[in-house]
């Protein structure tokens, strides 16, 4: 069978394609056929060495993906031969992050598989990490007052600037904001990608190449400013969005892809007018909380089964282009790069 892999840090020229032997699951693990791998940014990221953590060398592109169980080890009971699975590595291998799912079959335990409903399609349910995020953070992130038609124990925001709303990270939080019944602003560069999120719901985008931010986001809430902001590019820019807040409003900070902003984040806090609050999410934390973690992937799957979450996946890649699918990832696609395995 073969499998990706890349055994040092750098650009996509780095992956490589070669043959391994099937494995086969030992007590408790099953085997499983691939279907369905993500790209996005964190193989990125984790092939180019931006993240702060040791690197396990070698390793397997694709952090998450679907496939189907083709054999049990002994004394599996909890899924059977046929059932379609969701991966996820923060759940299979956590502390092992360099073994990813690019690879035609893999060994998986048992009991840290995520059954995927009949009614969710496997390319669709490889897309599932970034929506997990979403409705962990979006639900357990905001810390304000509840709003009055909420109906479980967290806060939840009524209005929220996603930056970077096109793309897969942003799109994620776009929908799943939606199907909590938050009003959403994005951030856009172009009308590409203002009608890509509008499309995926979006009640408003901005172009910050040709807008102002933080005065557009005042003239469409009444001068009120928005409860929370998620922003997972970071970057010089960060300090601009404390005043864009509402009264207790927070501010969520992912992956910073433009990197530090370079601030001391306490002095936009105290001489801000607004009490804002600044939260760092990460989702390699429930790693080590995989009942949390595995109920999250459920939840969002479940969504997608009932037709409220439609993942944008843009381009398809079988395994052996899984450079170019990177490259693309890479240089911003719209929407998910997924490759696609056992396709006959």
């Amino acid at each position: 069978m073969q499998e990706a892999f890349f055994e040092e840090v750098g650009g996509p020229e780095v992956i490589r394609i070669h043959d391994v032997p099937e494995p086969v699951p030992s007590p408790g693990e099953v085997l499983v056929r691939t279907h369905a791998v993500d790209i996005g940014r964190a193989d990125i990221n984790y092939r180019r060495g931006f993240y702060p953590w040791p690197q396990f060398m070698p390793a397997c592109p694709g952090w998450e993906g679907s496939g189907v169980v083709e054999s049990l080890g002994e004394g599996v009971t909890n899924v059977k031969i046929g059932d379609p699975v969701y991966l996820v590595t923060m759940l299979t291998s956590p502390g092992d992050e360099g073994r990813g799912f690019g690879r035609e079959k893999l060994v998986v335990s048992a009991e840290r598989l995520v059954a995927v409903p009949e009614d969710v399609d496997l390319q669709d349910a490889a897309t599932t990490g970034y929506y997990a995020m979403a409705w962990n953070a979006l639900r357990e992130g905001y810390g304000g007052k509840p709003r009055p038609d909420q109906n479980h124990e967290g806060a939840l925001p009524a209005t929220l600037l996603q930056i970077g709303a096109a793309g897969a990270f942003g799109t994620a939080f776009v929908q799943v904001a939606k199907a909590l019944g938050i009003e959403v602003i994005g951030t856009i560069s172009s009308e590409e990608k203002a009608a890509f999120a509008s499309s995926s719901g979006a009640d408003h985008t901005i172009n910050y190449r040709t807008e102002d931010v933080h005065a557009r986001v005042l003239e469409l809430t009444n001068g009120r400013g928005v409860d929370m902001i998620v922003d997972h590019i970071g970057g010089p820019e960060f300090g601009k969005f404390f005043d864009t807040l509402a009264p207790w409003g927070t501010i969520l900070v992912l992956n910073l892809e433009a990197g530090d902003a370079g601030i001391d984040l306490l002095q936009p806090v105290v001489h801000s007018k607004r009490w804002p609050a600044v939260r760092y999410y990460g989702a390699i934390g429930l790693g080590e909380a995989p009942e949390e973690m595995k109920a999250h992937c459920e939840a969002v799957l479940d969504l997608m089964a009932e037709g409220k979450l439609h993942p944008r996946i843009g381009t398809v890649f079988p395994l052996e282009e899984v450079v170019a699918a990177q490259t693309l990832v890479e240089a911003g696609a719209l929407g998910y790069v997924v490759l696609q395995l056992n396709r006959a």
